[in-house]
């Protein structure tokens, strides 16, 4: 599943022996990262297979001997590839249908672009070139075609910020089909070298596993014979790898899923680090935890990983009693430490907490209707969907239904995580507007709104919380639009009906379909009579009693 040891290595719950990837020696071809430093403790992201699920697969070695002969020889290799039918295998497809969806939502920079495992990733190599034999008017088909013309070198510019050595944002292939592989192959190698000086583990995926089908049988054929450019960068070593052409589609795919998931572990997972005071909720512990949340070492994960797992037991902890303290069965959760991305979670009691600790207009409408002690799968699964629906109403697009979490995969529920951990802490009011006021007057705040960047900014805005009948927003409809660099006013106003202090909270989540995704910003909205209307002399000339005359009165009778 999820492991990281310092040297590097994965675990295999086996005692046998298992066989150490074959890793080609390219000499015509090296590509490093000046800019990058290697990260020297590496963790691995995929799957941990068990060896009674793995079957043998047939594969050619082709030696050369010193008279120039090939000598193919036989042997047996363990797969990477579970049989279908088997627990290994839908735990790895549910690996895959994670990848493709985090990929599709936040690989690429001009919103959400749907992949396949291998099918499109192995297609998005290349730029196709658009012709027209008539010129179009601006923002047309060819606006349409750059769309949806991306590459995969484009989603590391986007999560990067970098393009690989020796490939361009424009990257086109030659017509010739020899030399349209061997750039194709090279393109390749420089990614896998990229993901190795970031700290990736990739030893196992060769570039001609990236291959299309029909490609890696031409493949095989140019690195099986003498005549082949000397500029190609077809390996020269003596023993290649040959796989069966019926089983290639497996392989490719999953070292395709492996490329990736390598990728969100070098790029995403290693951005996750502790969060500042300002983004950190309240402490609301009534009583001294007895289980310490912090994990300061571990031989299973990551420092990332660590992090995540400090971040759900403290907000936990500092947040059950206050949030499931009213709630139908009157039973509050149970105190217990999170070590896990699956267990551990599949209650939804340790989601809906994090949530909570900073949206806690979540609690009266969403979160008191959870059941506080599940026994079954039907009541797991109905605090699943009270977990999903929250997502909703604050905007969250991480595309998880609730089935994903009442029977989690680990590495869904670790992108998650890692999702949450990024977007809550938006969710802590920057300000406080006050609406100070008389009883039944209406007071109308400006909020100023500033858009600094070079792209057009689309919010949808939300008033929700315990008072938010009592708020509305003044001559602004539902979305709101920033042109770039530019600033606008929204106006809030609010109208007193009780005395109590009135509270609730306005959200601005980003619209990025249409536009660039902002930050989501919110205002903690607070009304407050300060003194009561001002009488009026017609009032007392007509012998009207004052209201605060009257209620002093009704007060005093009751006391």
């Amino acid at each position: 599943m999820l492991g990281g040891d310092k040297d590097g290595s994965m675990k295999i719950k086996s005692s046998a022996p298992f066989p150490s990837p074959v890793a080609s020696k390219v000499t015509s071809f090296t590509t490093k990262a000046n800019d990058s430093e290697p990260v020297r403790r590496k963790f691995f992201i995929g799957m941990e297979i068990s060896f009674e699920h793995l079957k043998l697969e047939k594969i050619e070695t082709l030696r050369r001997q010193d008279d120039g002969s090939l000598i193919k020889e036989r042997r047996s290799m363990q797969s990477f590839i579970p049989e279908e039918g088997t627990k290994a295998f839908d735990f790895f497809q549910k690996v895959v249908d994670a990848t493709e969806t985090w990929f599709s939502l936040f690989g690429w920079l001009q919103g959400p672009n749907s992949i396949s495992i291998p099918e499109s990733v192995r297609r998005a190599v290349h730029k196709i070139l658009f012709f027209q034999t008539e010129p179009l008017p601006k923002n047309d088909k060819q606006k349409d075609f750059a769309k949806y013309n991306r590459t995969i070198y484009d989603m590391l510019l986007n999560l990067s910020g970098k393009l690989l050595p020796g490939v361009n944002s424009t990257q086109s292939l030659p017509v010739d089909k020899t030399e349209r592989l061997m750039q194709l192959h090279l393109q390749h190698t420089s990614l896998l070298n990229f993901l190795n000086t970031q700290g990736a583990c990739i030893a196992h995926v060769l570039p001609e596993f990236l291959l299309e089908p029909e490609d890696y049988k031409k493949w095989i054929e140019i690195a099986s014979s003498d005549t082949r450019p000397s500029t190609s960068g077809a390996p020269k070593e003596k023993n290649r790898l040959i796989i069966d052409i019926t089983d290639f589609e497996a392989l490719s795919k999953r070292a395709w899923t492996d490329v990736l998931l390598q990728i969100y572990k070098v790029l995403i997972l290693s951005r996750v680090a502790p969060h500042s005071p300002k983004a950190t909720p309240g402490i609301q512990v009534q009583n001294a935890p007895k289980i310490n949340p912090c994990f300061v070492t571990s031989n299973v994960y990551s420092a990332a990983e660590r992090i995540l797992l400090s971040w759900l037991n403290t907000n936990y902890e500092n947040t059950r009693h206050a949030v499931w303290k009213n709630c139908r069965t009157g039973v509050i959760p149970p105190e217990k430490w999170i070590v896990n991305f699956d267990k551990d979670l599949l209650d939804g009691l340790v989601l809906a907490a994090q949530m909570a600790a900073y949206c806690p207009f979540l609690i009266d409408s969403h979160f008191i209707y959870m059941y506080t002690q599940p026994k079954g799968p039907e009541q797991h699964l109905h605090n699943c969907l009270v977990v999903v629906n929250a997502f909703r109403d604050i905007g969250f697009n991480m595309d998880t239904q609730a089935y994903d979490i009442c029977h989690p995969n680990p590495v869904l529920m670790l992108m998650l995580c890692v999702y949450m951990h990024e977007r809550l802490p938006a969710y802590l009011p920057r300000k406080v507007v006050l609406f100070p006021c008389t009883l039944h007057e209406t007071v109308t705040k400006q909020i100023l709104l500033k858009n600094p960047s070079t792209k057009r900014l689309v919010y949808r805005t939300f008033i929700v919380g315990r008072d938010a009948t009592d708020f509305a927003l003044f001559k602004t409809g539902k979305v709101v639009t920033i042109s770039p660099k530019n600033q606008i006013n929204i106006m809030v106003k609010f109208t007193s009906r009780f005395l109590y202090p009135a509270e609730a909270t306005l959200l601005l989540i980003s619209k990025s379909k249409h536009a660039d995704e902002g930050t989501t910003m919110t205002f903690a909205l607070k009304g407050e009579v300060l003194k009561f209307a001002e009488d009026s002399e017609d009032d007392v000339s007509n012998g009207v009693e004052p209201f605060k005359f009257i209620l002093y009165r009704f007060l005093s009778a009751v006391g």
